[in-house]
């Protein structure tokens, strides 16, 4: 045996030996986290453990039949060990591969058609390897063109993947294509360079090879794998410490929102959980309406909103919103999900939800929806604090500016009509617009309005401003913060009437359920 042929012999011994421990410690590594930490799915410990087992093989049987036996007809020797562990450990990885992205953009018919390519390409690569024909080149090439497919619907699902997950995982995602791109295309590339293929390197040179890509297709790419997965996307032990997204600011970054995530399926609600976190969301989860209503109606808690999976909240008709609404009428819902229909959305006021979210989940989305809600989930819950809040925010310096003094309008106080301009009619107190003249109500203040079968919301007069003399540029720039503020009170005028809306309904049942115990009250006496 020439010096160099040894030389090549105890490099791949060394690689192999190599793989053999990494594969027995990354076994020893999954099974802790698998039985200690619940934080191990079977496919990288299934990986680690049979890649055990065939790197055995490798090192200490491949002179024994199967693991490599000669061909009768040809006298050409095929490696049995190494194609079958390819067989028993490639598929595995490929489904973990289809699911990189998550449950949402999971495409099952994309995984069977990637497993289909696999099994044509390995059919194709081990009919090559027992040739010694030029009959072998066409299996070669068909085993790449296979391949070819494989790369392009690893590329969707990199692609889906950067588009779904959070920031902090871009740079992991990438590691993972390069280790699946140069790894898978390694084995291809020396074949065609060994005596198999073009005889240009030596069998124990390519062998060595082999056991390098190995070292990287299995054990780097389920380490990689397990990291995404359990330590940045889950994080159970520490979310807390999820890096805040590049791109976000102070000002747009919404913080310790208390957000109720109402999901069955346990996988997923841990990945969007951790989405959630990662904006600075003290997060709780619910399966069904009756934890929805257990963990809202808990004396001292209080969400600022709810994120709901579409198909949860459509499912029985829209039932679990139902429910939601009759009790947590003003608080914002979100749905989410991955094919939404048009209908839902254009239809939303009539499902009970108020937003909606598309995969793949840009985190820039994610942000601007809990931006956007989050004004009106900060809403107080006594609605009587809250109105005179709102009242005041208009009266603010910040609000009306140098303009304040030409607008007509005064805080309401509880039980007084005042004025707001518009001809000097009296506006409603905010009890008096939150009761509706419900007499049930009556008893916490004085009210006046409509009568409970008189439900329309009462029509406010628009402020008026006094007229701002000629002065040029700074006519302008009044008139312009006169617009400005107009905007900001119309505005303010909408939320009253949406939290009149809102109410009618909640005092209508109010009313019924003391009518009933009123009711009760009279048979017992």
């Amino acid at each position: 045996m020439g010096e160099g042929v040894q030389y090549d012999e105890q490099i791949r011994k060394a690689l192999q030996w190599i793989d053999l421990l990494m594969s027995i410690c990354l076994l020893s590594f999954f099974y802790y986290q698998k039985r200690i930490k619940k934080r191990c799915k079977f496919e990288v410990l299934y990986v680690a453990g049979v890649g055990s087992i065939t790197d055995f093989v490798k090192l200490f049987g491949t002179s024994y039949v199967p693991a490599t036996f000669k061909i009768a007809n040809n006298g050409v020797t095929f490696p049995w060990s190494q194609y079958c562990g390819w067989l028993v450990t490639c598929p595995v990885l490929l489904i973990h591969l289809s699911n990189l992205a998550g449950k949402e953009v999971f495409n099952v018919r994309r995984m069977m058609k990637i497993l289909v390519a696999y099994q044509i390409l390995m059919c194709s690569g081990s009919t090559a390897s027992m040739m010694d024909n030029g009959y072998r080149w066409i299996f070669y090439f068909n085993g790449w063109a296979f391949q070819l497919l494989i790369f392009r619907y690893a590329y969707e699902i990199f692609r889906e993947s950067v588009a779904t997950m959070p920031a902090r995982a871009v740079p992991l995602i990438y590691r993972i294509a390069v280790i699946f791109y140069g790894s898978w295309s390694g084995f291809g590339f020396f074949w065609l360079l060994s005596p198999t293929g073009a005889n240009v390197v030596s069998k124990e040179t390519a062998k060595a090879a082999y056991a390098l890509l190995d070292i990287m297709s299995k054990n780097l790419y389920s380490m990689h794998g397990w990291y995404l997965r359990w330590y940045i996307l889950r994080k159970a032990d520490k979310p807390t410490e999820f890096v805040q997204q590049e791109g976000s600011s102070e000002e747009n970054q919404p913080k310790e929102l208390k957000i109720l995530l109402v999901e069955q399926d346990e996988v997923f609600g841990y990945f969007f959980y951790n989405m959630l976190v990662q904006h600075s969301c003290a997060v709780d989860m619910a399966k069904d309406a009756n934890e929805v209503m257990q963990k809202t109606l808990t004396v001292g808690v209080q969400y600022d909103m709810i994120m709901i999976n579409h198909d949860l909240a459509r499912a029985n008709n829209y039932q679990i919103m139902a429910d939601i609404r009759k009790s947590l009428f003003m608080l914002p819902v979100i749905a989410y999900g991955r094919n939404i229909p048009k209908d839902d959305m254009d239809n939303r006021n009539a499902t009970g939800i108020d937003d909606f979210l598309v995969a793949p989940f840009p985190d820039s989305e994610i942000r601007n929806k809990m931006t956007r809600w989050s004004r009106r989930a900060s809403v107080n819950p006594e609605i009587m604090q809250n109105m005179n809040n709102i009242v005041a925010m208009a009266n603010s310096p910040a609000t009306t500016g140098s303009v304040q003094a030409g607008i007509k309008h005064a805080p309401m106080s509880a039980g007084k009509p005042v004025p707001m301009g518009g001809g000097g009619k009296p506006a409603p107190s905010p009890l008096t617009f939150l009761s509706g003249g419900n007499p049930l109500l009556a008893k916490m203040g004085p009210r006046a309005g409509p009568t409970p079968t008189d439900m329309k919301p009462p029509a406010y007069p628009n402020p008026t401003f006094q007229s701002i003399p000629e002065g040029g540029d700074e006519k302008k720039e009044k008139e312009k913060e006169t617009a400005s503020l107009n905007s900001k009170l119309d505005l303010l005028m909408q939320q009253l009437v949406d939290v009149k809306t809102s109410t009618n309904q909640a005092n209508l049942e109010m009313q019924q359920r003391l009518e009933k115990q009123e009711q009760l009250y009279q048979q017992q006496q």
